[in-house]
């Protein structure tokens, strides 16, 4: 049984796709939880016909057998409700945490609804979930259901130059962030394309923030202070959660002062965290992009949110 371990929604609904046009699959969805568990509900898992599966509902405790649970329900073509846990009918699967998780598997989910799905969340839309829409009228009507809520994929824009943007980029990538860098010179950017990294030249006036959506965080690192200014104008015009630029106490207030020359109040630069990171003053670029995406998670939103 291979595992491929995401907590990203889209990242398991295409699979999902991949698998149903060469067989059957499963949807299982994280219902409810009662107690303490290490998911959080709405959390997806996709399982093939072959017994593969993205995604993770627990710390491993629960995934080998919901494989095996999701295989029946595409040999029935029924779906099952499961619950592990306390109150639960498998008393050989224990959660150490303590708690309960009920789970819903539905087997080979419609086409039209998986491109709808996914066309939300490729579009850097928010996708609601009524599972409803995926179960036999009695299931539907038995009870009320939560709509889930799915936001985009983190994101995060990075422009400078030098050894800082590209730790940065290869810390977030490899945490499950989209990521984008913008580097002023085509050598940076052809190292990072071949490394399988988005990037692309720019100039401070070509820059365009418009890309930046609420669930995306822009980053600055530059070493030549000037070049940023008409760069972070940009990125503060855009709806950014998080907008952070690199530098000393004293450069950020320099920064400060020439953006607020360009008419930007207050409150737009309170939006600006420098210098950046959670934990400061980093030096090495690893240690300040560690830093950087901790400061960044504690900004985010929910991406799953039950309504």
């Amino acid at each position: 049984m291979n595992g491929q371990i995401t907590s990203d929604p889209l990242s398991v609904l295409e699979h999902l796709a991949t698998a149903r046009n060469t067989g059957s699959c499963a949807l299982v969805v994280l219902v409810s939880v009662e107690g303490p568990a290490s998911r959080s509900p709405g959390t997806l898992m996709a399982v093939r016909d072959n017994g593969e599966y993205v995604g993770s509902l627990s710390n491993g405790c629960l995934e080998s057998d919901v494989v095996s649970q999701a295989l029946e329900t595409m040999a029935t073509h029924q779906v099952r409700r499961i619950r592990y846990g306390a109150g639960s009918d498998y008393l050989d699967i224990q959660l150490p945490c303590g708690g309960a998780v009920d789970l819903m598997i539905i087997p080979d989910p419609s086409p039209t609804w998986l491109d709808r799905a996914m066309t939300c969340l490729h579009n850097r839309k928010r996708w609601d979930l009524d599972l409803r829409d995926l179960l036999p009228e009695k299931l539907a009507l038995a009870e009320p259901y939560p709509r889930i809520q799915y936001q985009p994929r983190l994101q995060l824009a990075i422009c400078g130059r030098g050894t800082e943007p590209m730790a940065l980029a290869h810390l977030a990538q490899s945490s499950g962030f989209g990521v984008k860098v913008y580097l002023p010179g085509s050598e940076e950017v052809a190292r990072l394309a071949a490394q399988g990294i988005a990037a692309e030249i720019i100039s401070p006036t070509a820059f365009d923030g418009a890309s930046l959506d609420n669930r995306t965080a822009f980053v600055a690192m530059f070493h030549d202070h000037d070049y940023e200014i008409p760069i972070l104008a940009k990125a503060l015009a855009s709806n950014a959660f998080y907008i952070g630029a690199m530098g000393s106490h004293r450069t950020h207030e320099a920064r400060l002062a020439a953006l607020r020359n360009l008419g930007h109040n207050t409150a737009e630069l309170n939006r600006i965290h420098g210098p950046i990171g959670l934990v400061g003053p980093m030096k090495d670029p690893q240690r300040l992009a560690i830093s950087v995406l901790a400061e960044i998670l504690g900004e985010e939103s929910p991406q799953i949110q039950t309504v």
